[in-house]
């Protein structure tokens, strides 16, 4: 699991440092990197891990700020 994970973090970690990349590029970089790591799950879990990592930035844009408001 975390071989996989680990390279789309480099590669988020590495476009933001020189690329200066916007939050939605580095969420849609991890987003590819765990898609592709549900892809080599046992199919019994495939579909639930394809689910959880779908979600669209806008969405997740959506979430994180109503979790920011709530602790404010």
């Amino acid at each position: 699991m975390y071989k996989i994970l680990a390279p789309a973090l480099l590669l988020a970690t590495f476009m933001t440092a020189f690329i200066g990349c916007s939050n939605r590029s580095i969420y849609e970089a991890v987003q590819t990197g765990n898609m592709h790591e549900c892809q080599f799950s046992q199919e019994s879990v495939r579909e639930r891990c394809m689910e959880r990592v779908s979600e669209s930035y806008e969405d997740y844009e959506k979430s994180r700020q109503e979790i920011l408001e709530d602790e404010l």
